[in-house]
């Protein structure tokens, strides 16, 4: 069971490290915004969309100086923004800047997109350079924080790993000590079996001596009440 519990916990660190060596591309995509087909950025993700939305938020409030609407206190929207927000490497003009994360087979489905005003939407057809400057964005918060997710998940990896073989060693150590318990009280029962039968035998006996007394106190009251008329 040992080797087998090994074996798994090998499988599972090689697939960690194979997902964080991982290059994750940012995807293009669409979004309904509005009732209308929007161009984004699309990524799918292993993180849970709170922990993914959390971890944007905290990047974009780092590293740009604005703060996504829709998470936080008694907040957590799928749709996430922020609106006339400076971002110098996307544009010299105010944005609108959108995220929406919802989960899905994988883990998290994360689209990105922006718009220049209220009507013009980045896109990789009309706005090349701002589209470009969103994408660099999303590539660098992935590698950014995936390397983090991932480190993560295998410290707690390790962590559980080691739990259960503390676990596993403790449970092995009382089986021994149980199966011992268990060989003694075989012993026991078979040495008090051996009593019982032994007191058995001496009960019979008894019983018969205790017969054959009686029957003799017997004989002598009725020859002592002959010896006395």
């Amino acid at each position: 069971m040992k080797n087998l519990f090994m074996g798994y916990f090998m499988l599972t660190l090689m697939g960690i490290g194979s997902l964080s060596a991982q290059t994750i591309e940012p995807q293009n995509g669409t979004i309904t915004y509005d009732k209308i087909l929007r161009p984004c950025i699309l990524v799918s993700l292993d993180p849970k969309p709170d922990e993914l939305k959390e971890a944007w938020r905290d990047y974009l409030d780092d590293a740009y100086d604005f703060k996504l609407k829709g998470i936080g206190f008694l907040q957590n929207k799928d749709l996430l923004s922020a609106e006339e927000v400076d971002i110098k490497k996307i544009s010299p003009n105010k944005i609108n800047f959108y995220t929406n994360i919802e989960e899905n087979e994988l883990g998290s489905e994360m689209k990105v997109f922006a718009s220049i005003g209220e009507d013009t939407f980045i896109s990789q057809d009309k706005t090349k350079k701002e589209y470009k400057a969103l994408y660099g964005i999303v590539e660098n918060f992935l590698k950014t924080y995936l390397p983090i997710y991932y480190k993560e998940m295998l410290e707690d990896t390790t962590k559980n790993f080691e739990d259960l073989t503390e676990d596993v060693a403790d449970l092995n150590e009382e089986i021994v000590d149980d199966t011992e318990k268990i060989e003694e009280l075989k012993k026991e029962i078979e040495d008090l079996n051996d009593k019982i039968e032994n007191d058995r035998e001496t009960l019979e006996i008894t019983k018969k001596t205790l017969t054959t007394t009686e029957k003799k106190l017997e004989r002598i009251k009725a020859q002592s009440l002959i010896y006395n008329q």
